[in-house]
Order: structure tokens, then C-alpha cells, then sequence
């Protein structure tokens, strides 16, 4: 099912219960140190300088520095990310099975799952140490950055793909980066010149963008579920950390959508939306579904603790949730947004209005997440 990073549509290996092992190796050492003390400086500074407007020729040429290095420190881990993907669809509906089963309601809608998995080529296994999650990681980031500088974001979004990255990037790859091997270090270094124009398509984006969507949310979810295991035990500025962790990799979400949908409407219209299975849907996406159970069992945990006002909730804490769940009330008014751009008035393939229902959606989570949103 994947590919060859390059232009070939690509695939993706996943946990089969969107889990991740809670032991990160520290960041900010070795070769690795360096990308993230040297090039995602720059890019920081590119991006977030208050006197200066963002040059696009120099934000696009640091994203192209930025990968040249990834490539070089990666070694071989892009052909282990390509080569674990590959699976059969009847282990890959195994594994889902089995990872479902102990769940019900999640359970009674494995085909739903399954069917999204296939459409985006994604392969599930019950066996994913850090090392993988760190493989599959390491390619789709390679492959976003090789696209990202012939896109035409947004500088919010773009620094959200690269701020998603560079977080998940320090916990994954730590200090286990290998040497460049010469032939990798000189295939990298083509990316250093003027951009050449990707033979990419609208499928390859729109997988893509679901792709790195995934990963933030298998991050996002992880980061959160860790926060409601402390409470109320645990140190407050650890909690408000992963919870500003959880926040970013949800925007990193948003700004995978957008991403994803980087085309003209004519090339959606004619391309994404034909390929899509009959009545699929966005809520067969089983990464995003656990993330917002795992934003539930956070609720869960400080309402138990601190009462639903959240009053005796330590501030840092509080207010840490509180952009959380702005930043998923936005992320809604940014997917009808999407869509309005996408498909104007047109029906959802579920046979509803697409972006009235999602309208409606972000209302009602704003709604939901009211209480939560005042810190005052």
C-alpha cells in the first residue's frame, strides 16, 4: 500500500489503538539538537519576528534547508517507514478488529474505520514501539516538507505544520539520530536550490495532509490522556505543558486540512471528491474520534476533582485547557470554512448540507465546551 517517498501516492503505518509508547527520550542532543537549535530557529524567526513582514523567498528556502538536514539525519529510516506499511487489507482489518474489540461502540463501526483507513492508506498494527512511530513520522514530515514550499498557506497554517513537527519531531527522535549516509546526504542537498516543481497531484496532497492529520492526533490525544492520568496528583506546570503540547498538535490539525485542500475547487470537485467511497465521512476518521474521547476524559477528571467551575483547579492548568478547547471550537469554524471554499451549497456524501452542518457542529461544541472556556 505505500510508497516510495517521492511522488507516488504514499502510505502510512498506525497503532491500531492510536496509542504511543509514553516514554520519550530527551531532545535537544546530538545531530538532532542542531536542526532544531539551527534551522527551526530560523524558521521561528522567519515566521514570528514582530518588526519584520515574512519574506516568502526565505521562509521557502529555510523550509528547504530544514528538510536537506532531516534527510541527511534520518539514514535509513524512511525506507523502514515505507517498508513496515506495507500490509495486507485482511491483517490490517485483523488488527483493527482486535484493537476494537474491547469497545463496542467503536467496535460496531470497524467497517466504517476500515474504509477510511483503505481510502487514505493507512495500515494498522497492534505492535508499535517508539522506534516506528518515530519512522512513520520522520517520512510524512520529509514528504510535507518537500510540498510545503510549492504550496500557497496561509503563514499561520505554515507555522503550524512546522511547529506540529518540530514538537513531535524532538520527543520521537531525541538522540538516536544516525549518520547521513553519502548517497541520502547527497539526494537531500538537491532540495537546497531553487524549488523544482513537484510532480505531485491533488490525491498525493489530500493524503498527505491526512496523513501528518493523524500523527498530531495520535500525539495530541496522547499528551491529554497523560494530563488526565495526573489529575490531581500531578505537578501543574507539568500539566499545563502537555496540555499546551495537546493544543498545538490540534492546531496542527487544522493546518493539515488546509494543507490537504491546497487546490482549486475544480481539482476538488474533480479529483478528491469522485474518489471518495459512498457516505464517507470525516467522523470515520478513528485517530480524531479517540482524540476527542481522550479531550472527554480530561473533562472527566478535573470536573471530578475541582467541581464543574473549575475554581479550585490550579490557573495554570485552567487556563491551559481553556485554549485547548478554543483551539477545537476554532478548529470546526475552520473545517466549515474548508468545506464552504471546497464545495460551496453542495450536500455532504451523506446526503446533508456540508457546511450548514458543520456550522451547526461548531456551534454545538462551542456550546459543550462553554463552561471551559472562560478562565476568567
Amino acid at each position: 500500500m505505500s510508497q516510495p517517498i517521492g511522488t507516488s501516492l504514499p502510505g502510512i503505518l498506525l497503532p491500531a489503538t492510536s496509542d504511543i509508547s509514553p516514554a520519550w527520550p530527551s531532545a535537544d542532543t546530538g545531530q538532532w539538537g542542531l536542526v532544531f537549535q539551527n534551522r527551526f530557529k530560523k524558521l521561528h524567526d522567519l515566521l514570528d519576528g514582530p518588526d519584520n513582514l515574512p519574506d516568502a523567498h526565505s521562509v521557502r528556502a529555510a523550509i528547504r534547508e530544514l528538510a536537506t538536514d532531516i534527510k541527511a539525519l534520518s539514514g535509513g529510516i524512511t525506507g523502514q517507514a515505507s517498508a513496515a506499511a506495507q500490509m495486507s487489507e485482511h491483517e490490517h482489518k485483523r488488527n483493527l478488529d482486535e484493537a476494537l474489540r474491547p469497545i463496542s461502540a467503536y467496535h460496531n463501526r470497524l467497517l466504517e474505520f476500515h474504509v477510511y483507513d483503505t481510502y487514505f492508506g493507512v495500515t494498522r498494527s497492534l505492535i508499535f514501539p517508539l522506534d516506528q512511530f518515530t519512522a512513520q513520522l520522520t517520512a510524512t514530515v520529509i514528504r510535507l516538507l518537500d510540498d510545503l514550499a510549492h504550496t500557497l498557506l496561509n503563514i499561520d497554517d505554515v507555522a503550524a505544520l512546522l511547529y506540529a513537527s518540530e514538537l513531535m519531531l524532538r520527543h520521537a527522535q531525541g538522540d538516536t539520530a544516525t549518520t547521513p549516509r553519502d548517497s541520502e546526504s547527497t539526494n537531500a542537498k538537491s532540495v537546497t536550490g531553487a524549488p523544482a516543481a513537484l510532480a505531485v497531484g491533488p490525491m498525493y496532497r489530500w493524503r498527505l495532509g491526512h496523513h501528518f492529520f493523524a500523527l498530531c492526533a495520535i500525539f495530541s490525544r496522547h499528551c491529554l490522556l497523560t494530563v488526565a492520568n495526573q489529575i490531581p496528583s500531578g505537578s501543574p506546570e507539568s500539566m499545563a505543558e502537555l496540555l499546551d503540547w495537546a493544543t498545538l498538535t490540534l492546531r496542527g490539525t487544522t493546518a493539515a486540512m488546509w494543507y490537504a485542500t491546497n487546490m482549486s475547487q475544480a481539482a476538488y470537485l474533480g479529483k478528491i471528491r469522485p474518489s471518495m467511497p459512498k457516505e464517507f465521512s470525516g467522523t470515520q476518521n478513528l485517530d480524531y474520534e479517540r482524540l476527542k474521547q481522550a479531550r472527554e476524559s480530561v473533562i472527566g477528571a478535573l470536573t471530578r476533582n475541582y467541581g464543574s467551575s473549575l475554581m479550585t483547579c490550579p490557573s495554570i492548568v485552567r487556563d491551559a485547557f481553556a485554549a485547548h478547547c478554543e483551539a477545537e471550537v476554532q478548529d470546526l469554524e475552520h473545517h466549515t470554512l474548508i468545506a464552504a471554499s471546497k464545495v460551496g451549497g453542495k450536500p455532504s456524501l451523506l446526503g446533508s448540507p456540508a457546511v450548514e452542518m458543520l456550522r451547526t457542529m461548531a456551534q454545538e461544541r462551542r456550546e459543550a465546551l462553554a463552561m471551559f472556556l472562560s478562565v476568567e
